[in-house]
């Protein structure tokens, strides 16, 4: 009788261990791809960041022209005006 009763309380503890070690695979797995989602995400947002970094600049070198454009275009203006009243 103990026999039986030690050999179902090692087959228990033995389910219970094959489970744990379902358990920790699976959240092994788990860990593993959220990483590799995470990574995936990190690389996709620092493109999108230097890509914005790159626009940023290439706007600020179009407004800096356009800024030039008008001032030259008001200085012509004011010659003209200026010319003319002479």
């Amino acid at each position: 009788m103990q026999l039986l009763t030690a050999r179902i309380e090692h087959d228990r503890w033995q389910a219970i261990q094959h489970a744990t070690g379902q358990a920790l695979d699976a959240n092994s797995t788990h860990v593993r791809e959220t990483t590799e989602r995470l990574r995936e995400t990190m690389e996709k947002v620092e493109r999108l960041r230097i890509k914005k970094q790159i626009d940023d600049r290439e706007r600020a070198v179009k407004v800096k022209s356009l800024v030039g454009e008008v001032s030259l275009y008001v200085f012509e203006i004011v010659s003209v005006f200026t010319n003319s009243a002479r």
